[in-house]
């Protein structure tokens, strides 16, 4: 299992470090799965070596805006891309109304030829897995925060690699 970090940074961000976003990936895969989505987030994963377009799903953990406002500029930069994207979206309830607003709002068609974004909620008080493919079982569970917030635990199926993340 690898860990990689597309930003490290907290909502005030620098020209070097962008918001608090990452992801899960399988070393002998591409994609991953991607928590969060900041600002540049295309445009890191791109730098890391990774094809956005091979993504299995976004987990989005809460919404606060350093942690759901990328997503539509990320979605518009799939829509572009020349073959068609399906991409299943997980968070909590109110984390997807803001992620699906938002996308509207900006007039944002997450359910075209080119592009299928997937609303699929997270309840935050049972943590049974919420992802059960490319490798990974993810759970999640409601963390200590301001809000709504899901903190999420991958466990990786054939070698019982644990990782753990509490979000903010």
């Amino acid at each position: 299992m690898r860990l990689i970090f597309l930003g490290t940074s907290c909502s005030i961000t620098t020209p070097t470090r962008d918001a608090n976003h990452y992801v899960v990936t399988r070393d002998d895969r591409s994609g991953g799965i991607l928590v969060d989505v900041a600002g540049s987030t295309y445009h890191h994963l791109r730098s890391v070596g990774l094809e956005p377009s091979e993504l299995s799903a976004v987990v989005l953990t809460h919404h606060h805006a350093d942690h759901v406002a990328g997503l539509p500029v990320f979605a518009q930069a799939l829509m572009l891309l020349p073959q068609s994207v399906r991409l299943p979206v997980y968070g909590p309830p109110e984390t997807l109304t803001v992620a699906q607003r938002l996308c509207e709002v900006l007039g944002l068609e997450t359910d075209t030829d080119a592009l299928t974004l997937e609303w699929n909620e997270i309840d935050l008080d049972v943590p049974q897995p919420f992802i059960l493919g490319d490798g990974f079982h993810v759970r999640a569970i409601r963390s200590a925060h301001s809000l709504p917030c899901a903190a999420l635990r991958f466990e990786e199926v054939d070698t019982g690699a644990t990782l753990v993340s509490s979000s903010d």
